[in-house]
């Protein structure tokens, strides 16, 4: 057996081995790459990304340090009755304060607004192009 006889043999069945892979890349790209193909798709449906779930009235200073915001995250997943998750907070504006808690198959997002003492949750609907 040659070396070019070797050398072909082992880049075909290194291509065969991996082609499933290709194409699992190339398909899993699609939803990321026309985005706004199913959007305007749930639109036409109707669909809601993010559906209302609750609002209430809350008051509660917002620490200037964005380190600190983590604790008025905890404290509002605590009143909106959202435990044991993982979750990420920031200041938007100086009159918002965004909560978002996620898991592995859903997303919650919680809005504090500052100036009109009001938060709001949302729940985000689960789609397998996000997924």
């Amino acid at each position: 057996m040659t070396f070019a006889h070797f050398n072909r043999r082992v880049h075909l069945y290194l291509g065969l081995a991996l082609l499933p892979w290709l194409f699992m890349y190339g398909i899993s790209s699609v939803p990321f790459a026309h985005n706004q193909f199913f959007e305007r798709r749930d639109a036409a449906k109707g669909l809601p990304l993010w559906a209302l779930r609750a609002e209430y009235e809350f008051d509660a200073p917002v620490p200037a340090e964005s380190r600190a915001l983590r604790s008025l995250g905890a404290v509002l997943l605590g009143r909106a009755g959202i435990e044991n998750t993982s979750f990420g907070v920031y200041r938007q504006s100086p009159t918002q304060v965004n909560v978002y808690s996620y898991s592995f198959w859903k997303s919650t997002q919680l809005k504090y607004f500052v100036d009109q003492k009001r938060v709001t949750v949302e729940d985000r609907r689960f789609r397998w192009d996000h997924f």
